[in-house]
């Protein structure tokens, strides 16, 4: 999961870091939100895995981006069903923590499966739509 964690945060933090600090989120989403959310994009990676993303509020001011990413899966129904299914062992580890490389606050998350799972804000300025945002984070 760390090897997977760490390419994930490398392709987050590709954004511009000259950009002003971004103010600082009182808390990371609520599991129970988290778990009753729906994914709003399934997108198959360079590497052959699959991607998840929420993307919503959920109980905080910001806009958060919440992936579940490296799901090994035959089909984009699969990996739906996988990722819906790792929510039921989800778990905060850490944040929100801000990472100056990215200029992006995270919270970190983990599931019994091990896949690698983060929510970030501020998502980046190009990043408009749910399609925007999963090619800028999942690719």
């Amino acid at each position: 999961m760390k090897k997977g964690l760490a390419l994930l945060l490398t392709l987050v933090f590709s954004t511009s870091v000259w950009a002003a600090l971004p103010p600082q989120p009182e808390r990371c989403p609520a599991l129970d939100l988290i778990k009753q959310g729906d994914f709003v994009t399934i997108q198959k990676s360079s590497d052959g895995t699959y991607g998840a993303l929420m993307l919503t509020k959920f109980d905080t001011k910001e806009m958060w981006g919440f992936i579940i990413a490296e799901i090994p899966a035959v089909s984009t129904q699969d990996a739906a069903a996988k990722a819906k299914a790792a929510l039921n062992s989800l778990t905060w580890l850490s944040g929100p923590d801000y990472f100056s490389s990215g200029n992006i606050w995270a919270c970190v998350y983990s599931v019994e499966a091990g896949y690698p799972v983060l929510a970030l804000t501020p998502l980046p300025a190009q990043a408009r739509s749910a399609h925007d945002t999963s090619t800028w984070l999942l690719h």
